[in-house]
């Protein structure tokens, strides 16, 4: 009887290393997918920052283009000159760090009381096995916090680029709008 509870106990030691090398896998393979996901996020930032500068530069040109209009309409339209100003960018900084919060820690260890010399050893490798996967999963959930906290700044980010964004475009929209009922004003009466 007591070589039948060795062959269970090392079968259980056994599917309990099988199983922490399958859970570290899978918590490397998140963990690619997620600084994956991250520098996707950092591209489309940059693309954001693309977008908003030339929103920018759009409202610029709107409002060179109503000084213009407001020179025509003039009756002293001739004597007066256009005036340039200057550029002015309005660059979001995307700042991102990386946060270390907490360890997770497991010492779980299964201690066999009657083993063959043969057996003890092979439960001894899997016990080591074990405590490795386990010490390795560790670490990697430690890394896939930090992941996980630098996406929800990003993401935070993202969205007040987009606000910003959104709120710009809605600017240039009613000038667009006001600049072009000015152009077809002053069209009509030529």
């Amino acid at each position: 009887m007591a070589g039948r509870s060795d062959d269970e106990f090392l079968r259980s030691k056994q599917k309990i290393r099988e199983s922490t090398t399958h859970s570290l896998q899978i918590l490397n393979e998140t963990l690619c997918i997620g600084i994956e996901t991250t520098e996707e996020l950092d591209r489309q930032a940059e693309s954001l920052e693309r977008t908003e500068k030339n929103v920018d530069r759009i409202n610029h040109d709107l409002d060179s283009s109503k000084r213009m209009m407001n020179v025509i309409k003039s009756p002293f339209h001739a004597l007066l000159s256009s005036s340039s100003s200057k550029k002015s960018d309005d660059a979001a900084d995307v700042k991102r760090s990386k946060k270390a919060s907490s360890t997770v820690s497991s010492d779980q260890k299964q201690k066999s009381t009657s083993l063959s010399p043969q057996n003890a050893s092979r439960s001894s490798t899997d016990d080591v096995v074990v405590d490795q996967n386990l010490d390795e999963m560790s670490k990697v959930l430690h890394k896939l916090r930090g992941v996980g906290e630098l996406m929800s700044e990003q993401l935070d980010d993202t969205t007040g680029q987009i606000d910003r964004i959104g709120q710009k475009m809605d600017i240039a929209d009613v000038k667009m709008k006001k600049v072009t009922k000015d152009i077809k004003k002053e069209l009509h009466k030529s």
